[in-house]
Formats: structure tokens, sequence, C-alpha cells
């Protein structure tokens, strides 16, 4: 009796391994899978380690998705593969920012074997990543599936500095607000130690950064931006007399 009950237990404990977290190679992070259909665990078509995510059966219209929420600033690497109807039924991976609305970053259809990807995202806060493979209205090819495999995640450090610090310059005064505000941080800069970097915000808002001159000066800074090209921008301004000129 002893003996039947010891092999019981044992694989009742390789069955509950049998988990996303398993799949993915990564048990740090929340997982979590939902829409038309599940994630699962499985051991037929993997990069690594003999076993890998994929996605549940769907049918036209219809979208399965697995996510994780990170805390930012971190870079994030996975491997991915999928076998659809090419050009019409996609694996894609997306960011939610803050608006609720999804950042798309890659998308692969047809069949296309394992290969890497990765992103960094240096704005500090939470973020959540999916996974989604998704149909058109007809139409089905190959395994008409997609799969995801060891996932790494690397939190990068972001030491708080102050808005001073941040531009190299602690004799002028310093002002940020708007919808947001920015922040001193040490994951991105130009000259190796730190920086400052706008806040989220969401659509149709707007943060600044701001400091008073005195007059004749000159003034020089580094910059640099990632948005939407030709739609969000990063711009300098000089305020004069009421008005706002643009540089």
């Amino acid at each position: 009796m002893r003996a039947f009950l010891t092999i019981v237990l044992g694989v009742l404990c390789s069955l509950y391994s049998q988990t996303l977290p398993d799949a993915v190679d990564d048990t740090l992070l929340p997982w979590f899978t939902g829409g038309d259909s599940v994630w699962f665990y499985q051991t037929t078509y993997f990069f690594y380690d003999g076993d890998a995510a994929q996605s549940g059966g769907i049918s036209d219209f219809q979208s399965t998705y697995l996510g994780t929420v990170v805390q930012s600033p971190c870079s994030l690497k996975f491997y991915w593969k999928v076998s659809s109807e090419a050009g019409y039924d996609y694996l894609r991976f997306y960011r939610t920012i803050i608006s609720g609305n999804a950042q798309l970053f890659y998308s692969i259809s047809g069949d296309v074997d394992w290969n890497q990807k990765k992103i960094v995202i240096w704005v500090p806060g939470e973020d959540t990543l999916r996974w989604v493979y998704a149909k058109d209205g007809s139409g089905s090819y190959g395994q008409d599936a997609g799969w995801v495999d060891f996932v790494e995640y690397f939190p990068i450090s972001n030491t708080q500095v102050t808005i001073p610090e941040g531009v190299d310059n602690s004799a002028l005064l310093w002002e940020t607000g708007g919808d947001g505000s920015w922040t001193g941080e040490t994951a991105l800069s130009f000259d190796g130690s730190d920086a400052v970097v706008s806040g989220r915000i969401s659509h149709y808002q707007s943060v600044y950064l701001k400091t008073v001159v005195q007059s004749p000066c000159s003034l020089k800074f580094y910059w640099k931006v990632s948005s939407e090209a030709g739609y969000d921008y990063l711009r300098f301004y000089r305020y004069y007399r009421g008005s706002d000129l643009k540089y």
C-alpha cells in the first residue's frame, strides 16, 4: 500500500508541473491565457528543454492569447514559431500601454520556424505583454497554431536620481508637469550615467520638462525619442512673452 501511494503521488506531481510557466521556461513571471481558447503546455514542438506553449484551437474570426505582466524598465527575449495561413492568420506580440490600447511589436504568419525576438522597455512602470494568435474569416493551413518558448526576462536597474542630476545641471531650476512628470533614471543615457525620461501618458496628453534661463545665453543638450513616427513628438520650445516658439 505504501508503494502504491508513492506511485500515485509521483504521477500527480508530474502532471502538476506541466504548466504554462514550465512550457515557456519562466516560473517567476505571472502567466495567464484566454480569448476564444487557451494556450497549453505541450512537448511535440519546442525550441528549448523539451516543451513549449501552444495556442489553443480556434475558428474563423477568433483569437487566443498568452500573457504576462512585467515591471519596467526591462528587457525580454523569447522564441516563437507559427504554422498558419500566410497573410491571413497571424501570431502577434503586443504591449498594452497605459490607455489600454495595444502596441504591436512583432507579427509572423505562414510557416515560420523558431526564431528569437527581443524588446526593451525603458519607461518605469508595469507592462502587460501578450502573444495573440488570431484567424481571419476563412481558411486554414498547416497546424493552424502558434508557439512560444524560452522566455527570458531581465529587469534593468533604475536607481532614482533627481532631475538636475539626470540632466547634469544643478544650477538651473527645473519643473515638470502636464498629464504626467519627467523623472531621473539610469537605465538609458548619453553619458552612460543618468538622464531624464518622460512619464507615461495616453492619447491627447502631454508631459513637459521646463527650466528658466537668463539671456543672452546658449544652451546645448542631447535628446532621443522612441514613438509612433509622424504622430507622437518630442519637441523643444522657447517660451517668450506669452508665446511658445518652437525650435
